[in-house]
């Protein structure tokens, strides 16, 4: 018998894991590091939307993965390129552990200049996704500062914006049909631009997708995943 393989599969660099080979509608992979003394984390999409670290570390799990540590005076940074302009559906997916609340995530999103979209944490501990062409937010129902690993995805359709945790849908879908504005504003993650510098553990994969994922892609993710982080 012969299991089919779901085009969301991805691991990380290593020896002991098949490679993937990234599908079009993906415009930033990371799937791990070969260098853990890089501060370059390199894009396996094909886009070249590198992200410059600063502020972190690596440390390496159990199960051989090695992940990003940041103690809230880092970021990093993807840049600007025109593969990272969504405008009618968006896919983020990510790893975090973190006990700490009001901390950002991933954002193209500046307070002062231009706002495309942002995802964080709130001061309750569960995550907030916001379009500012509107704006609308949608916030997710559970926390997720624990100290325990999860998988997040913030989905948007062109209909609707979705929060997804740990492969399950976590939120009242939010009605959104203005789809997102293209802006000037430099992808981060863990910068303070809305409430705070990123203080936990960022893991691999992480990934963006200028497509909105199904629900069962979402929920076979996290399946083919979640031994990577020991949940």
């Amino acid at each position: 018998m012969v299991m089919a393989r779901s085009p969301a599969l991805r691991f990380p660099r290593a020896s002991y894991f098949p490679k993937y080979v990234p599908t079009a509608d993906c415009v930033l992979y990371l799937p791990g590091q070969d260098d853990q003394q890089s501060a370059v984390i390199r894009d396996r999409s094909g886009k070249g939307n590198n992200g410059a670290s600063t502020g972190s570390s690596w440390v390496k799990l159990p199960s051989g993965l090695w992940v990003i540590s940041m103690a809230g005076s880092g970021e990093i940074e993807f840049g600007n390129d025109s593969s990272l302009d969504f405008t009618t559906a968006l896919t983020v997916d990510m790893w975090i552990n973190t006990t700490r609340v009001g901390d950002d995530l991933l954002h193209k999103y500046e307070l002062a200049g231009d706002r495309a979209w942002a995802v964080w944490i709130t001061a309750t501990g569960k995550v907030s996704f916001n379009i500012d062409n509107s704006p609308v937010s949608v916030g997710a129902d559970t926390a997720i500062t624990d100290g325990i690993w999860h998988r997040l995805t913030f989905v948007y359709n062109s209909v609707d914006m979705r929060i997804y945790l740990d492969g399950v849908l976590d939120c009242t879908p939010a009605a959104h049909t203005a789809g997102i504005s293209v802006e000037a504003a430099t992808l981060q993650f863990g910068s303070n631009q809305l409430v705070g510098a990123f203080t936990g553990r960022l893991g691999f994969p992480f990934a963006l997708f200028n497509i909105a994922k199904t629900a069962a892609r979402i929920a076979w993710d996290h399946r083919a995943e979640r031994h990577l982080f020991g949940v």
